[in-house]
């Protein structure tokens, strides 16, 4: 009886969980993201665009443009990393940005 009444609270506290799905909010123009990481603090980068996300080419991608990402993004940009070759994984969206040469002090 024990084992039947432990049985029944476990899949009581399984089903009953409070669960929820979100629908993505709207971009606005210049908001940027991170997708892919495995923390907050890491991911491909995506811009929003005409209110679309998309992605930044790595094209000439460095260290000055991880740290002004960092920074936009209220992190820590001291020490930011620049990964290529989509490390993060492919973007699905469109590309907005090629080129970026920011020189860090945006």
């Amino acid at each position: 009886m024990t084992r039947l009444v432990l049985l029944l609270l476990f899949i009581i506290l399984i089903w009953w969980n409070a669960c929820i799905s979100c629908a993505e909010a709207e971009c606005n123009d210049t908001d940027i993201r991170l997708v892919g990481g495995n923390d907050y603090t890491e991911g491909r980068v995506e811009v929003c665009v005409d209110g679309v996300w998309g992605t930044v080419c790595d094209d000439l991608w460095g260290v000055d443009d991880a740290a002004v990402a960092c920074k936009k993004l209220g992190l820590e940009y001291t020490g930011a990393v620049a990964y290529g070759s989509a490390y993060f994984g492919v973007g699905s969206g469109p590309i907005v940005l090629d080129n970026v040469g920011c020189t860090g002090n945006e």
